[in-house]
């Protein structure tokens, strides 16, 4: 960090698998964070113990909870605020979505998503200010998506949500300079996780095609983390970066090639839908 103090106490959501469960992993190993101790929370408790035992007993903190429940967070908050005495990171990573036509989409999902996506990262990034202002320090980094800056068809609500996100976080970032609390949104693209299955369909997000490892993933989102990341977004591998910039650079274009390719490569998550390829 641009302190040259590293954080000592941090809470993670979304931690039973994939980019959150890593995340705690490679914090928790981290050569410069061996005072760091950790909450980790998800919805699975079994999952979190089991992350736990891999560290020091009070390394590694479990506590469950559902965070689309106003009263889940609450209980989270308090008990960070009975174990901790400040916090120096907090990292939003609890998220899921569907893949689905936009006009078939169940509204009591998107609701749902909603509430795990936004709300729940707008409650705790607000608790998370009003904390670590007092103390002039603090990071709090939201795991978005490259689909907070660009949009995929049959991905809308998700893309909607992590476009929220990363508003957030532009706006957050002038509102809060000079207070010494720092928030970024790392973007990564297609990641390796169980991101179907926990949104209830029953199967994960990725085959492993054209997916990227979760421990390069989140190896780049901890650089940022040591380094004190001083910019809106991180985008952890060149893969997201490419895109980005490829959208910014050229619109026109990435709209011809999201109609022409984007519905296909989207629908390898959808055996079900049947894409008609645009001439």
């Amino acid at each position: 960090m641009k302190s040259n103090r590293f954080p000592k106490t941090a809470l993670i959501t979304g931690a039973s698998s994939g980019i959150g469960m890593e995340l705690v992993r490679q914090l928790s190993c981290h050569k410069d964070l061996k005072d760091l101790r950790i909450i980790a929370t998800a919805r699975r408790l079994d999952r979190l113990e089991k992350l736990a035992s891999e560290f020091p007993d009070g390394k590694v903190i479990p506590f469950a909870a559902d965070l689309a429940s106003p009263d889940d967070r609450e209980r989270l908050w308090n008990f960070a605020l009975q174990n901790f005495s400040q916090l120096d990171l907090i990292i939003n990573n609890a998220g899921f979505g569907t893949y689905c036509r936009f006009e078939e989409s169940s509204f009591t999902v998107i609701q749902k998503i909603f509430q795990v996506d936004v709300e729940a990262v707008f409650d705790l990034t607000a608790k998370s200010i009003a904390w670590m202002k007092p103390n002039g320090s603090g990071q709090i980094v939201q795991i978005s998506s490259i689909l907070g800056e660009v949009g995929l068809p049959y991905s809308a609500t998700y893309t909607a949500a992590k476009h929220a996100i990363n508003g957030l976080v532009k706006s957050l970032r002038p509102e809060l300079a000079g207070t010494g609390v720092s928030v970024w949104a790392a973007c990564p693209g297609r990641t390796v996780s169980e991101f179907r299955e926990t949104a209830g369909e029953g199967r994960t997000s990725v085959r492993g095609k054209h997916a990227e490892s979760t421990e390069a993933v989140v190896a780049g989102i901890v650089r940022g983390i040591v380094r004190g990341h001083s910019r809106p977004l991180l985008y952890p591998t060149w893969k997201p970066w490419l895109v980005a910039h490829a959208a910014w650079a050229c619109p026109r274009l990435w709209d011809q090639i999201m109609i022409r390719y984007g519905r296909k490569f989207a629908a390898e998550d959808m055996p079900e839908v049947s894409i008609t390829q645009t001439k």
